[in-house]
């Protein structure tokens, strides 16, 4: 893999290393600790991944990872958690001072959305899927609501509010930021969740997934349809792809990694179905799994949820085999 531009640094005054105008929060003093460079790849000319995961202690394994693009006239920015996104934008600051003026999400969750807000105060238009915002906005005001009620959470969140895109697309939108930077954001359909977005640049060969790639993470499929995910894995298989940045995970070199995360759903899937045969109940089916060849990967503790789902499944397939 290719080496990170920046390895992980604590940045001792880094504001006044990059001036006032890089980190909005520097007056009121920052909120996640100190600000760190997170590990960073150049995958092309201007195209580039922020990996988010292991980088701070308070920050869980598998953190969002974002991705960027440098165009002729401003940044456009894919995912990002809010937890570290004082780090994320002084990582982006590293090689470009142009204004990030696009910020799209790849699903609503807050570790993709969270920084909208923070966005949007710069200037920034957001950008997502019909089926993202509309998730989002059923989704986004009571988990806020949630969070205001805890210190950790009044200590993240206040003063930053939901902040749905402004600009949304059915299947396809194409930002043209420059010669040989043709950014295409397609919705994939439900996966991960019903809002799935992914970013691909032809030209340059490289693919944003947020959370329709875990990389040596086990998969969350709560919200999701695993047999469609695989569709999904299995169109972007398709398109010419020599990098890789996942949702949560390494930053990928090739695209082998596609076929690895669909047939771990069907690795899953069959285990599941064994189980059910044997008359089990979906919480004993959780309690008896066999990771096998998954068990060293991180995240275990999601599993459960993709499991249920998984096991959902097969039922309504088993019945509606029934009813023919």
């Amino acid at each position: 893999m290719r080496k990170p531009i920046w390895r992980l640094a604590v940045v001792l005054g880094l504001a006044i290393i990059l001036g006032a105008g890089a980190l909005p929060n520097a007056a009121s003093g920052q909120r996640n600790g100190p600000v760190v460079l997170l590990p960073l790849y150049q995958l092309g000319d201007g195209v580039y991944g922020i990996q988010g995961s292991d980088v701070l202690p308070d920050v869980p394994v598998g953190s969002m990872n974002t991705g960027f693009v440098v165009g002729d006239d401003g940044v456009f920015v894919f995912a990002c958690n809010l937890q570290n996104f004082e780090s994320r934008l002084a990582t982006i600051r590293t090689v470009t001072d142009k204004p990030i003026r696009w910020m799209a999400n790849g699903h609503m969750a807050s570790d993709d959305s969270g920084c909208n807000s923070e966005f949007r105060a710069m200037g920034a238009t957001l950008i997502g899927s019909r089926a993202m915002r509309d998730h989002y906005l059923e989704w986004m005001p009571a988990r806020l609501a949630l969070e205001l009620r805890t210190p950790a959470g009044r200590a993240l969140w206040e003063g930053r509010g939901v902040a749905a895109p402004d600009i949304t697309f059915e299947d396809e939108l194409v930002l043209h930021l420059g010669e040989g930077r043709e950014t295409h954001l397609i919705w994939m359909g439900t996966g991960h969740t019903v809002g799935d977005t992914v970013v691909y640049l032809p030209q340059q060969r490289v693919l944003f997934t947020a959370d329709l790639l875990f990389a040596y993470l086990h998969p969350t499929a709560r919200d999701g349809d695993t047999r469609n995910w695989q569709r999904i894995l299995a169109r972007m298989s398709a398109w010419d792809i020599d990098w890789i940045v996942p949702g949560h995970g390494p930053i990928l070199e090739g695209k082998s990694y596609l076929q690895t995360q669909s047939t771990y759903f069907d690795v899953m899937r069959e285990r599941v179905r064994a189980l059910m045969q044997q008359g089990l109940s979906v919480e004993d089916v959780i309690s008896r799994i066999d990771f096998g060849e998954y068990r060293d990967w991180g995240r275990q503790n999601e599993a459960a949820e993709t499991l249920e789902k998984i096991y959902h499944e097969l039922q309504e397939e088993m019945g509606a085999a029934g009813q023919h």
